[in-house]
């Protein structure tokens, strides 16, 4: 008796275990269930954060000819505009951030309008990827806000720890300015004349001095900046980009001058020369003979002070260190993030790697050295 009736008890308790866990099941959505209304799209449980509010709210505001259309143009416009901040940049900044990606990919950019913001918002909801993407767009260009330093040099001198290229097509540029900034710093801050009147002018070597605007809070958003250590590299994009590329593509006007240097890529030894008025050779290592010399090349630039970029196919990387007597390169990544740069299978931290010379050879394609 006593016997049957822990069986029995034990025969309850397991019915009541696998009861309740296939209920849980069903709960979590892990077991289908049958017999119910067709499946519908799942809704997102990401929140906006407001993003699709604040379009609406400022909406007339950045619709600058007033009809009912927020086109590529105005958003160029509006994001240069320094009374716009905060929130409202970010959130300009990810309606700028899907423009360039049209026009990147040659396809023409659809105006906004308040049903096109409505249609954004109900496709975010039902989980939309592209929607959603603007949404992390508008989050990201918030954290940057949020470090940035108005101040030109905000520690004395640059950094390039705090760069972050992101989604643009200008490693080619940043690999240029870093290693120069780094190089000869001395030499480098001297290009800049801070104004009184909120403007800066940058100095190229056999050129007219370019003026331009302080950096607008759009602008720092959208574009790849220094951070908390001052507005110094989105100056000089935007002083490079009016000044030596004249706001054109292809011909093309831009109306925003630093999608001149991030909308495709350039030329590394173009900007150098633009930088330095200096010419600038290439050194290729599928040439054994220069294979061979990569050291002395290396030793020889950096104890005159010379630029040194680095490149693998469809990227380029600034050198900025050499220690002859270890054999190793110092290299950063415009990328500036910390994690594995598969391309060469090396970790990064804040972009930056330590190479021994016979690696560096093995896994990069060619360097740039400036000349006298």
């Amino acid at each position: 008796m006593w016997h049957r009736v822990g069986v029995l008890d034990i025969n309850f308790r397991t019915l009541l275990f696998y009861t309740l866990a296939v209920l849980n099941l069903l709960c979590l959505g892990v077991l289908p269930v049958f017999a119910l209304e067709p499946a519908k799209q799942q809704a997102s449980t990401k929140p906006s954060y407001g993003f699709f509010t604040i379009l609406r709210s400022n909406f007339n505001a950045w619709d600058l000819n007033k009809d009912g259309a927020l086109t590529g143009e105005e958003i160029s416009q509006d994001l240069q505009n320094s009374d716009i901040s905060g929130k409202n940049a970010a959130a300009l900044s990810a309606l700028k951030a899907r423009e360039r990606f049209d026009w990147r990919s040659d396809k023409a950019f659809e105006c906004y309008t308040f049903n096109e913001i409505d249609q954004l918002e109900c496709a975010f909801m039902n989980s939309d990827r592209s929607a959603q993407a603007l949404v992390d767009y508008y989050k990201g260009a918030l954290s940057k806000l949020k470090q940035q330093s108005p101040a030109l040099f905000n520690y004395g001198v640059p950094h390039i720890g705090a760069i972050k290229q992101g989604r643009n097509s200008n490693c080619y540029f940043l690999s240029a300015v870093a290693a120069y900034s780094q190089a000869r710093t001395a030499e480098f801050m001297k290009m800049y004349v801070e104004n009184a009147n909120q403007t800066y002018t940058v100095l190229f070597p056999g050129r007219e001095p370019v003026t331009v605007s302080a950096p607008s809070p759009g602008e720092y958003a959208t574009y790849p900046d220094a951070g908390i250590d001052g507005a110094w590299l989105t100056v000089m994009e935007k002083a490079y980009g009016a000044g030596v590329n004249k706001a054109t593509i292809d011909g093309q006007e831009m109306v925003e001058d630093i999608d001149t240097i991030v909308l495709h890529g350039g030329s590394t030894a173009t900007v150098i020369k633009n930088l330095t008025g200096h010419r600038v050779r290439g050194f290729h290592f599928n040439n054994p003979e220069t294979s061979v010399q990569v050291p002395e090349i290396l030793a020889g630039a950096f104890a005159a002070h010379r630029i040194v970029t680095a490149h693998v196919p469809g990227h380029a990387l600034a050198v900025i260190e050499f220690l002859p007597e270890r054999n190793l390169v110092l290299i950063w990544n415009p990328w500036g993030t910390t994690r594995l740069y598969k391309a060469v299978g090396e970790q990064m931290k804040n972009g930056f790697f330590w190479m021994p010379v016979q690696e560096f050879v093995a896994k990069f394609k060619a360097i740039l050295v400036e000349q006298e």
